[in-house]
């Protein structure tokens, strides 16, 4: 197809390079964008051409979705998380480069649209075959091209002054090309400038929330993950709400030990207050959760190859050399988008080591809760533990005796009906808990719905009426029956470790569990007071699908390999076997379009004349004719070819025809009488026409 077919138009020459230098600068790929640019933009100076044709064509974009998948697999290999979307549209300049480049470099400046639909293109071929006469779609992917350019800038970016200048500057440009093209007057187009300006910052606005929206989905409640029937959160949990309680069969971490956890805790809290639990940081004299956090940091001890951080000074001779100590491996995946996450510990852990990914680091709060900062998408660090002593929480002050004003009279009604106050020990009055939770309670994770919650709080109605509940009211009732009777108490919530295959505990959702932090004999230790055989009721909802098991698979298997992979002793091995592949199918590629390039070069070999030639003033409106009817067929004569300008607006037919008469005469017949002047004259006039003529018609 022609250029001067009125709907088929291609961006003016350096527009597609600029655009990928734009998107080069904003995404930190400036070798990237500059290589591509150069790729994209030599088609103007080298006279190189392949006939790729319409199967040519679909061989590209096949390349460019094979491209895609690669990329899709490396970017989910390397747990992107909830943006891996925005990661793979910021490479879309690269996947859809073939398909542009074969546009560019093919004999035909546009091709069917058909080409990225399957079932369409399917439905031509077989058309075709039944002697249908089909006349398909064609489109220049030029401008396409640029749309994705500016599209994955801005997936690359945040909200920037820079971005936006650019895509104003682009999007009045593509006007303009566009609509001089068209025939419209430059100065017309300018008149757009306003609009373009508003939808522009509409475009980056919208994006810009979408940006955002995919890289911290979870900015409200960032370090949520699920546990239980409720939240875990640095701050807060709240008691699961009415109906069925929704856990995840999904497989949370991993944990590699020669021990027995029991529990995995995620985060305690002291502070209760109308059905939320909180730590209280205040009361402890720091202005934010984060601070807490950050208090006295932590230590980092040992050397080079074997570094450990712990977190009090008593500790530093025992975490720079952990050959003798028990360790936990624990590894998860949590996308949250945050960078800063809470992690599982173990009960009586004093040291943690081997964090993967770059600058990681850990901190704890006085509760002993432990998060790590600079954290990957997967996550993996060794802890150490010395079982059955609880040491990184603070030890018991006034908060951890308090009772809820609110839930105080039926706590107070409860303790003096089971006589706690009466009971000579701490752990007599814990035996006496637990005896009644088994005795007068059930595990349901599903509640009537008949109560009166206006009147009374879900603990209350639980207490007094229900009599059955899953782990957090148990959890929350027994915290706040010990502190009535004097005992201090946490509310603790995390996992609870009872499910091995091979050597690995593997922690479910279903496995989230509330339980108490309990301080007995001058040590906080972990107290369940659950009724025994919830998990069997909980793990009897684990119906795995095959589709679900197969998941669980691939997660696991991503999270494998992306430890094995940044693995140093590793990471030659994977770059040596990936760059190897791509070379070869790189070499494969560029050796058939090699043997394409030949035999296009063979077939014109025999068209172009190789003596002496005559050169015509005709021949200077050669370029103005490129402009116009695009690069010149290879075996066309150029009379013939310069015969498209006939239906150019502004050229005198009658004028262009005896120019291209004498030409022919000047070139063919030199021994005939003419008059050079007469042909300068006409190809003035005709150049004149085609300076003002729009480019394409």
């Amino acid at each position: 197809m022609s250029k001067a077919d009125s709907h088929i138009i291609e961006p003016p020459r350096l527009m597609a390079g600029a655009a990928v230098v734009f998107w080069g600068a904003l995404s930190g790929n400036a070798l990237a964008g500059f290589v591509i640019a150069v790729l994209l933009e030599a088609r103007n100076w080298v006279k190189i051409r392949w006939d790729f044709g319409e199967k040519g064509h679909v061989k590209a974009y096949q390349v460019s979705l094979f491209l895609l998948l690669i990329g899709m697999v490396m970017i989910w290999m390397d747990g992107a998380g909830h943006y891996a979307l925005l990661k793979i549209v910021q490479w879309m300049p690269l996947y859809a480069l073939p398909v542009e480049l074969a546009q560019r470099y093919g004999r035909q400046d546009s091709m069917y649209l058909n080409t990225f639909f399957y079932f369409s293109r399917r439905r031509m071929i077989q058309d075709r075959r039944e002697g249908r006469e089909v006349s398909p779609l064609e489109i220049n992917t030029g401008y396409p091209y640029i749309g994705l350019v500016l599209l994955a800038a801005a997936c690359a970016t945040q909200a920037s002054w820079t971005y936006m200048a650019g895509i104003i500057l682009f999007t009045l440009a593509v006007f303009m090309a566009v609509g001089r093209q068209r025939g419209m007057r430059s100065l017309g187009v300018l008149y757009l400038a306003p609009l373009v300006i508003i939808l522009s910052a509409l475009f980056q606005w919208g994006l810009v929330r979408l940006n955002n929206y995919f890289r911290n989905p979870g900015a409200q409640n960032a370090e949520n993950l699920e546990a239980g029937g409720g939240a875990i959160n640095a701050q807060y949990a709240r008691l699961g709400g009415l109906g069925k309680v929704k856990q995840s069969k999904e497989v949370m971490w991993r944990v590699w030990t020669s021990m027995t956890p029991g529990y995995l805790r995620v985060a305690s809290y002291d502070t209760y207050w109308d059905g939320l639990w909180t730590y209280n940081y205040r009361a402890d004299g720091f202005e934010d959760a984060v601070e807490a956090f950050e208090q006295d940091g932590s230590i980092t001890v040992g050397d080079v190859d074997h570094l450990a951080e712990v977190y009090r000074e008593e500790d530093q001779a025992r975490g720079a050399d952990l050959r003798d100590e028990q360790g936990a491996r624990i590894r998860g995946t949590v996308e949250n988008g945050s960078p800063t996450t809470i992690v599982p510990s173990l009960p009586g852990y004093f040291a943690v080591s081997r964090m993967f990914g770059t600058n990681v680091t850990s901190e704890n709060n006085p509760l002993g809760t432990l998060r790590l900062i600079n954290r990957d998408v997967i996550i993996d660090y060794m802890l150490w533990a010395e079982t059955g002593n609880v040491v990184q929480d603070a030890l018991p002050r006034d908060k951890d005796l308090a009772v809820d004003v609110k839930e105080a009279p039926v706590i107070k009604n409860i303790a003096r009906d089971l006589k706690l106050h009466e009971l000579s020990s701490a752990r007599a009055k814990v035996t006496a808990l637990q005896r009644f939770f088994i005795s007068e309670f059930e595990y349901a994770t599903h509640f009537e719905a008949d109560y009166d919650y206006r009147e009374k709080s879900e603990l209350e109605i639980f207490l007094t009426e229900a009599k059955k509940g899953h782990c957090e009211y148990f959890a929350s009732a027994a915290v706040l029956l010990l502190r009535e009777s004097g005992v201090p108490a946490r509310y603790t919530i995390g996992y609870a470790v009872e499910e091995k295959e091979d050597d690995v505990w593997l922690i479910r959702g279903t496995h989230g569990h509330a339980w108490c932090r309990v301080f007995l004999d001058g040590k906080w230790e972990d107290v369940d007071f659950t009724p025994p055989g919830w998990l069997d009721a909980d793990m009897a909802q684990v119906d795995m699908s095959l589709a679900e098991r197969f998941q669980e698979w691939l997660k696991l298997l991503r999270e494998d390999f992306q430890i094995w992979r940044q693995d140093e002793a590793n990471q030659g091995k994977f770059w040596m076997a990936f760059s190897g592949l791509g070379l070869l199918l790189g070499g494969w590629l560029v050796f058939r379009l090699w043997q394409s390039r030949l035999s296009i070069d063979a077939e014109g070999a025999h068209v172009y004349w190789t003596g002496d030639k005559v050169e015509t003033p005709l021949l200077q409106l050669e370029k103005y004719a490129r402009n116009l009817l695009g690069p010149r067929p290879i075996g066309m004569p150029y009379g013939e070819w310069m015969s498209g300008l006939y239906d150019v607006e502004g050229v005198n037919r009658a004028e262009l025809n005896k120019a291209i008469t004498l030409h022919q005469k000047m070139r063919f017949d030199p021994a005939a009488e003419m008059d050079e002047a007469e042909l300068v004259s006409l190809v003035a006039k005709v150049k004149s026409a085609l300076k003002q003529a729009p480019r394409s018609q």
